[in-house]
């Protein structure tokens, strides 16, 4: 008869491997943007973030109310990879986003990200004559991993070499 093997070492690899993972996403997480708060991607933007540009068709454009910048999608971030998308929108009368339409993106994935976080903002509504109106708005959005950290000394420096 033969002895049973111990399930005991792939056990003990998958829970390596768990940990593993998740070490890289703590570590993505604090190597990524040291931009403000506001700024940062599933974060609230500051109001006035997002500003609609002047037209003849409105006496006061589209001014962003409320709203949180995209959230960067996992994978891009544990791959290093950055981009933008452009987002085309109509802001309704009501100050609601509609017509969401991804113009250009580095990568789809950054393209919807950003249109489910346009999908979420409010708007003061463009003003005509003292009423609302309906006014369409671009946005570029960015996905950029920003570093701010001093990298961690070499062997050599750690040893006193130069």
């Amino acid at each position: 008869m033969q002895p049973r093997r111990s399930r005991a070492p792939r056990a003990a690899t998958s829970a390596a491997r768990r940990l593993g993972a998740g070490l890289m996403i703590l570590l993505a997480a604090g190597c990524a943007s040291q931009r403000p708060a506001e700024q940062r991607a599933n974060r609230p933007l500051p109001p006035g973030y997002v500003v609609g540009a002047p037209s003849p068709q409105w006496d006061t454009p589209a001014r962003l109310i409320s709203g949180s910048a995209p959230v960067y999608p996992i994978g891009q971030l544990l791959n290093g990879r950055t981009g933008h998308a452009k987002v085309a929108f109509t802001v309704a009368e009501d100050g609601t986003t509609r017509d969401i339409a991804v113009g250009e993106a580095t990568n789809a994935v950054f393209g919807r990200h950003a249109a489910i976080a346009v999908k979420g903002w409010r708007f003061e509504p463009a003003m005509k004559d003292g009423r609302p109106v309906a006014s369409r708005l671009d946005v570029d959005l960015g996905f950029d991993i920003l570093r701010n950290f001093d990298p961690p000394p070499s062997p050599a420096e750690r040893r006193g070499e130069r």
